[in-house]
């Protein structure tokens, strides 16, 4: 395998408590899809360590940057046994990181103090 790209992201997590007491719902809608909304842990320091990882890992792809990021794509989950993060996308975005031959996207994320810190390096398994 090679690396397709690497992105990496500095979130606040007042910033992200002011934007979800100021647009709320609509706010959210934009970056999550209804399981990431359900999710029990979600608060702003949640929320800015999933904004984070979300922005690397559309970092990471190195699309078009014309092109508006569709974030609800981006999908990003915690396995509480090994306390790792995992990366799927989803519907168009899904097809062009296949059409660009990108395979596993690997991210990791913390939360220290007001910052959540998120780096993401995209892989493919062939040297387009």
């Amino acid at each position: 395998m090679s690396i397709h790209g690497v992105g990496i992201d500095v979130g606040s997590i007042p910033r992200a408590a002011a934007l979800i007491e100021r647009f709320g719902e609509h706010f959210v809608g934009r970056w999550f899809d209804d399981a990431e909304m359900s999710d029990p842990r979600f608060r702003p320091s949640w929320v800015a360590r999933e904004l984070a990882a979300k922005e690397a890992v559309w970092k990471a792809l190195r699309i078009d940057e014309h092109t508006a990021p569709p974030w609800r794509q981006i999908i990003i989950t915690a396995d509480p046994c090994r306390n790792i993060l995992t990366v799927r996308l989803e519907g168009e975005l899904a097809s062009t990181a296949a059409a660009l031959g990108v395979g596993p996207i690997l991210v990791s994320a913390t939360v220290s103090g007001d910052l959540a810190v998120a780096l993401a390096i995209a892989e493919r398994a062939d040297c387009q």
